[in-house]
Parts: C-alpha cells; structure tokens; sequence
C-alpha cells in the first residue's frame, strides 16, 4: 500500500495496527480451528474405540451374565436338595421313632399280659390240661417272649419242608396249636384253667 493514500501519519499507523489486529485475529481463529478439529478427532478415535472395546466387550459381558444365572440356578438346585434331603431326613427318623414307639407299646403290651397271666396263675394253680407247657418245654409262669421263641426254634425243628421224619407233621401241628393258645392271654388264661374247651364252644 502507497504511503500517500494518508493524509498523515497518525493513519498510517492506525492501519498498521488494524492490520495487526486482523493478523493476530486469524491466527486466534486458526487456533481455535485447530483445536475444534484435534477434539473432534479424539471424540471420533474415543467413539472409534468405545465400538471396538463393545466388539470384544458384549461377548464377555454376555458371557459373564450367563455364567452367573447359571451359578444362581445352581445354588437354588443345591438348596432345594438340601431342603429335600433333609425333609426325607426327618421323614426316616419320625417314622423310625414311630415304629420303635410302636414296637415298645408292644412289648409293653406283652409285659401287661404277662403280668396279668402271671397274677391270674398265682391266684388260680396253672392246669396244664393237654401239656401245652411240657409240648413247648416251658414252665407255667413262663414270658410271652420267651414262648415265642421256644416256637419259632420248634417250628423250624419240626417243619414238614425241613424234617422229613414221619412224625415230624404231627409233631409241627401240635406245636403249632400249643402256641396259638399260649400265646393268646385270653386263651391262656382260659387253659390254665382248664377252661378252654368252654371257651371254644361258645366262640370266645
């Protein structure tokens, strides 16, 4: 630019110093540009790698969400066989109290029984009218239990399928009448004394 297109110097230096300031603005503005541009290009890379870390990240995650539901599935499986088998647990024992009870009231009962017969023949002189007592080789006063097993081992002594000896049915038919009426309180109350055929005459 001429130096005669001013009037003076004062305008000359004032375009100068507009120039300057034109300058200094394009080069904030450039600045600034350049800095826009640098964000939007870390935007795009950190967008750029956010996808890529989804690309091999959802798998995982995926895989991880599966393998807890399938350990929770797990849990609640064990739990509930827990719950089972402790159930079936209390099941075996209630029913295991329940047939001891019961096989106590039983033996209580033959006690009762025998303690009864045993007053009875106390009062009354045992009659051994058909030798039930001498068949069984028991004495008078002798237990239920004690009955019981003196029967079985005669029974198996005596049993057609294991002794073929030609008395050996006979021998096993009176055994065997000797302790269904022994081993009856009424019935042996009733025999010892000598009451039995009345008994079975009016059926009771």
């Amino acid at each position: 630019m001429n130096n005669d297109n001013y009037d003076d110097i004062s305008e000359y230096v004032d375009f100068l110093n507009q120039e300057e300031e034109r300058k200094r603005n394009q080069e904030v503005y450039r600045k600034q540009q350049q800095k826009a541009e640098r964000k939007r290009q870390k935007l795009k890379r950190e967008r750029q790698e956010y996808e890529l870390r989804e690309v091999y990240e959802r798998p995982r995650r995926e895989a991880e969400r599966k393998r807890r539901e399938a350990e929770s599935k797990e849990r609640e499986r064990r739990e509930a066989e827990s719950k089972e088998q402790k159930r079936q647990e209390a099941k075996k024992r209630q029913e295991a109290y329940e047939a001891e009870t019961a096989k106590l009231q039983e033996e209580l009962d033959e006690i009762r029984a025998d303690l009864r017969g045993i007053n009875q023949r106390l009062r009354h002189p045992t009659r051994d009218v058909k030798g039930y007592y001498a068949l069984l080789g028991v004495p008078c006063r002798a237990a239920l239990g004690e009955i019981k097993a003196v029967y079985r081992k005669l029974a198996l002594q005596y049993h057609p399928d294991r002794n073929t000896a030609p008395n050996a049915s006979k021998q096993f038919q009176q055994v065997t009448e000797a302790y269904k009426v022994l081993s009856n309180p009424k019935k042996r109350d009733s025999y010892d004394r000598g009451m039995l055929d009345v008994v079975k005459l009016f059926g009771l």
